[in-house]
């Protein structure tokens, strides 16, 4: 579930349901028949989501898993501590303390946490930083608003970002353990922590990603557009295009990056400082492609069938390729959407027409490899020579033994 802004996005649960979990994307306001808006919503909606799914044919059960974002999170939080059937519940950026509007189950009403707008500040960008508008759910009424986790019995992977750790609301974790949060940093050295597992503190950047513009499919001619993010500043990396022919030949492309100052990396602005090839080139990766052995050729045969391209960051410069940053794979086609592909054998003529269909008619044009312009040239030579014999055959007949029919022949052959 998401968090403010409503409506259904099922972008992450699609995306999850490719990892092989059965996965329900959840509207819970603003979106068909729901409530416009979160001011007041009710828990047993989001139980009979939850006994939804688990009677579903395709979900094994005996439990579910929640994963939330923001307000989406602290619903999620609501529900493994009210709700039964909750196994696992990550919380991504969610509150403790019940935020925005009021939760009720079952004769049980949760308040939203009070709010002081004084405390907005603007930014010298002109953004306005809320973190600090919410009151504290440590003190006054404002505790009626949190989340009785004490109640649940799922496992928690509480992820937060850093700076939000100091908002009052958005105690998250701390929630957990019988104590008074004054800082991030009595957080870490509280005796307190030992009644828990561990905190891991995660640097705030995130994974390099590969990323292709477009995405997934294209045409082999279409020019792509390749970037990466989350780098380090600065930081060197080598990137690797590979393909595999139809009959199995490995062709491969390096070059070496370096990323900016805000650790992002664009072929489209950044040249490349060595390798198959230097300068600034967006699509060297592909036409600097070599053959692992010598004196092949990249020749696609069957057009009908793409040809997949991998592209690997790798860290470092050195000669001997560094540490799998991330990848990416791209299927490049032959045959572009619409195009109609034909075999003709008409007469002595092989060879296929290629079309868009309810779109001509066309300029016509012929294509053949250097092998066919060899055959043909070979030909006609052989056409031509049969041609000149019988033409000597005929004028020795007509001179040597001459007859009737011959000697009209003859005698307009000579006329000039």
């Amino acid at each position: 579930m998401f968090g403010t802004g409503g409506g259904l996005l099922e972008y992450r649960a699609s995306l999850l349901a490719g990892k092989g979990f059965a996965v329900l994307a959840l509207a819970y306001y603003n979106y068909e028949d729901l409530p416009k808006t979160m001011d007041i919503l009710h828990l047993e909606y989001f139980e009979e989501a939850v006994n939804y799914l688990l009677s579903h044919p395709e979900v094994k059960g005996p439990g579910v898993g929640l994963l939330g974002v923001s307000k989406g999170g602290e619903l999620c939080l609501s529900m493994a501590s009210f709700l039964k059937g909750i196994t696992a519940a990550v919380i991504i950026n969610g509150s403790v303390a019940n935020v925005g509007g009021t939760l009720h189950y079952k004769g049980e009403t949760l308040p939203p946490v009070g709010v002081n707008r004084n405390r907005i500040k603007v930014t010298k960008d002109g953004y306005a930083d809320i973190v600090d508008v919410l009151n504290s759910p440590l003190e006054g009424p404002d505790q009626k608003s949190f989340i009785p986790v004490e109640r649940a019995e799922s496992t928690f992977l509480f992820l937060v970002k850093f700076k939000m750790a100091s908002s009052p609301a958005v105690l998250r974790a701390s929630r957990l353990y019988p104590w008074s949060l004054k800082s991030w940093a009595q957080l870490l050295r509280s005796p307190q922590m030992k009644q828990v597992g561990r905190i891991i503190r995660v640097p705030a950047r995130m994974a390099a990603t590969l990323i292709l513009e477009p995405a997934g499919r294209c045409c082999w001619d279409e020019p792509v557009r390749i970037a990466v993010r989350g780098l380090a500043p600065e930081q060197p990396v080598t990137l690797r295009a590979s393909l595999r022919d139809e009959k199995g030949a490995l062709f491969q492309a390096h070059a070496r990056y370096r990323a900016d100052a805000h650790g992002e990396l664009d072929l489209e602005r950044a040249p490349a400082l060595g390798g198959s090839f230097a300068g600034l080139e967006p699509m060297g990766l592909l036409w600097a492609l070599e053959p692992e052995k010598p004196l092949l050729r990249l020749v696609k045969r069957d057009v009908r069938t793409p040809l997949a391209v991998e592209l690997e960051v790798l860290e470092g410069h050195d000669p001997e390729p560094g540490r799998l940053l991330c990848r990416a794979r791209q299927e490049r086609d032959f045959l572009p959407p619409g195009v109609r592909r034909e075999p003709v054998r008409a007469g002595r003529v092989r060879g296929t027409l290629s079309y868009r269909q309810n779109l001509g008619p066309f300029l016509g044009l012929w294509t053949c490899s250097e092998l066919e312009v060899a055959c043909w040239s070979i030909g006609l030579v052989c056409w031509l020579g049969r041609v000149l014999l019988c033409w000597l055959w005929l004028i020795i007949t007509m001179k040597t033994s001459p007859r009737p029919w011959t000697s009209s022949i003859w005698s307009t052959l000579k006329k000039p």
